[in-house]
């Protein structure tokens, strides 16, 4: 149980320290709405064009429609300011993206770089399109990595009208940068590592650029498109969040991972040891559904091969980009079992818990997926009762939270955002992050309130406070009866 304690208060003060710099350890825009942390671009034929950047259902759509050959034609969004610097040791992006047409006169592409000077690139590490009709030369697909004395690309060709997975790690350690489509490393610039301030750009413009002749606008009649699912930038090392054996816990995980795409294929899969009797297994998860360009994200859960969901468990149809924590009360024997999820699509998997313990129940078990009718300014939302034997209890609190309104690099906005706190028979000092959740942490995704706690037998009160507007999705408790 210290343990367990000490972990969650470890992983909130990294977080902590991050945010203090306005440089979370994780980014990720699943793309339920507009994130103030990026600039968005309209310019040119685009400036005024309302279908240029469009939100659907947990998608964005980006259109450069008509660009002429008098002016800079660009449609896409950036981070704010050049924020990576050497002391962001590992930089890793990864991002879906699906073209929906040829490419069309102009460049398209994403990843870091350094806004350029004199006309010449500083630092960037990304993957690029460009096309000058009837010129081969000034017509590639190509990425790599550049730095003030350095620079390697190489050529790479895929289908892009399929969805495609990519991955960028710059790696000063290793003086290295490295390049994923679909988890598969296609290309590496040994010695060449970008460390001067960068930012993530993703954009569709009408410009082909030359050494020659500088930038060259191009016009054309027509479309380029593309469809964005996710984001997801990483500045700090990822925490191992697994837990095993403590207390009445038998596993507590979270993975945040999304599905790898595709139909039914593998997720993610873990090994848990369990007494003989009942077990609990709780799993949050997000699910989105654009059938326009992609299939629904599904999930399915099965447990030692054999399915406890089917994959309507999380059905983007039915979600359509909301969270759910689903629960399973299940009988198990002594000894090892597995637990895998089996995806269509991306959906995002946040956490899994098993609870298991001899002489132990579930004591209060409520659904709720609903946010506050109003913000409470840390007032009491819901009181709960429960009873229970002497011992050892396990309360579980499952919801989503965002950012403070307006949050960015720039203005340094620190507010908590979204809060949700729990006390068990009016302790005073519940601040502890196994007892709290922040927007300014979770950024909009789903998080956990996980403690442990030993009450003596009798009736109990679990109090649950919020200020603004948490998801709250479920509340659990469990332990002797």
């Amino acid at each position: 149980m210290r343990f367990i304690k000490i972990f969650l208060f470890l992983l909130f003060l990294s977080e902590m320290l991050l945010a203090k710099y306005n440089i979370p350890a994780l980014k990720r825009d699943d793309f339920a709405g507009k994130k103030t942390w990026w600039e968005f671009h309209q310019d040119g034929t685009a400036k005024q064009d309302r279908t240029a950047i469009v939100f659907r259902s947990g998608y964005l759509i980006l259109s450069l429609n008509n660009p002429l050959a008098d002016r800079e034609c660009n449609v896409g969004f950036s981070e704010r300011q050049n924020i990576y610097g050497k002391s962001v040791k590992k930089l890793v992006v990864e991002t879906r993206i699906k073209v929906l047409n040829s490419m069309r006169p102009g460049s398209r592409g994403w990843g870091f770089w350094k806004a350029a000077r004199n006309g010449v690139a500083d630092n960037l590490a990304w993957f690029m399109q460009q096309l000058l009709p009837g010129n081969a030369k000034l017509s590639w697909q190509r990425v790599g990595s550049i730095t003030p004395n350095q620079k390697e690309f190489g050529n790479f060709s895929i289908n892009d009208q399929n969805w495609h997975t990519y991955k960028i790690i710059r790696d000063l350690k290793a003086k290295t940068t490295l390049f994923y489509v679909d988890r598969r490393q296609i290309f590496s610039t040994p010695k060449v590592s970008p460390k001067g301030k960068m930012s993530f750009h993703l954009w569709v413009d009408n410009q082909v650029y030359s050494q020659k002749r500088g930038i060259q606008p191009q016009g054309w009649k027509g479309s380029s498109r593309m469809v964005i699912d996710y984001v997801q930038i990483r500045t700090a090392p990822k925490i191992n969040t697994l837990i095993l054996n403590s207390g009445n816990i038998a596993l507590f995980a979270q993975p945040a991972v999304f599905g790898p795409g595709g139909e039914k294929q593998p997720v993610w899969q873990v090994s848990f040891k369990a007494a003989k009797g009942e077990t609990v297994i709780l799993a949050t998860a997000r699910a989105e559904a654009n059938q326009l360009y992609d299939i629904p994200d599904k999930l399915s859960l099965l447990l030692d091969g054999q399915v406890l969901t089917s994959l309507q468990g999380w059905d983007g149809s039915r979600l359509q980009g909301q969270s759910r924590c689903r629960f399973f009360k299940v009988k198990t024997t002594a000894g090892e079992h597995g637990l895998k999820f089996i995806s269509s699509s991306t959906p995002l998997l946040f956490d899994v818990t098993v609870l298991n313990k001899p002489g132990c129940r579930v004591l209060l078990n409520r659904e709720f997926n609903k946010i506050p009718c109003k913000d409470e300014n840390a007032k009491l939302w819901r009181e709960f009762t429960f009873t229970n034997q002497a011992g050892l209890c396990t309360f579980y609190i499952s919801a989503s939270l965002k950012e403070t309104t307006g949050w960015d690099h720039i203005r340094k906005l620190h507010g908590p955002g979204d809060q949700l706190r729990a006390t068990i028979d009016g302790q005073k000092n519940a601040s502890a992050s196994s007892q709290t959740l922040q927007g300014k942490c979770l950024f909009g995704d789903s998080g956990v309130i996980l403690f442990q706690k030993r009450l003596s037998a009798g009736t109990h009160h679990l109090k649950l406070f919020t200020s603004g507007f948490p998801y709250i999705q479920r509340l659990l408790i469990y332990g002797p009866a």
